[in-house]
């Protein structure tokens, strides 16, 4: 075989990273590389300038001492689970026929949680030391 002989391109990967006859790197001179470079910085500095922009705004809108939005919904809890008539509960210590309402209706709601009607009230099974032994991987049925 012939041996190869050197063309022009020799080094073609070489040559294109730093061609040092036009004195470009990549394929760009310096100048090149100094547009790109700042084209690039004052758009991403606008870009930047419309963000910290919008941002600023949006804090000029927020209150640092009271909520955005405000409405009469009260919040969930018991404020709701005994109903009132109106969202604002409102009695006198003084007078007892003005807070008997929402007592009866606090009972009414605590009375099923009372220990002496918990008894036997379980859909589930007591498994206790059952499980382990008549446990089945197969059945997928723990008691």
């Amino acid at each position: 075989m012939s041996q190869d002989k050197p063309t022009e391109d020799a080094g073609g990967w070489k040559k294109f990273l730093w061609d040092s006859e036009k004195k470009q790197f990549l394929g760009r001179t310096g100048s090149s590389w100094f547009k790109i470079l700042l084209f690039y910085l004052i758009f991403y500095g606008c870009l930047a300038g419309i963000f910290i922009g919008t941002i600023q705004v949006l804090l000029l809108t927020i209150s640092d001492f009271e909520p955005k939005y405000q409405d009469r919904v009260a919040p969930p809890g018991l404020s709701h689970t005994p109903q009132a008539v109106k969202t604002e509960i409102s009695f006198s210590v003084s007078n007892p026929n003005s807070f008997e309402k929402y007592v009866a209706g606090l009972n009414k709601l605590l009375e099923m949680y009372n220990d002496t009607l918990q008894d036997g009230v379980s859909p589930f099974e007591e498994c206790g030391s059952k499980f382990r032994e008549n446990v089945s991987v197969l059945s997928a049925i723990p008691c």
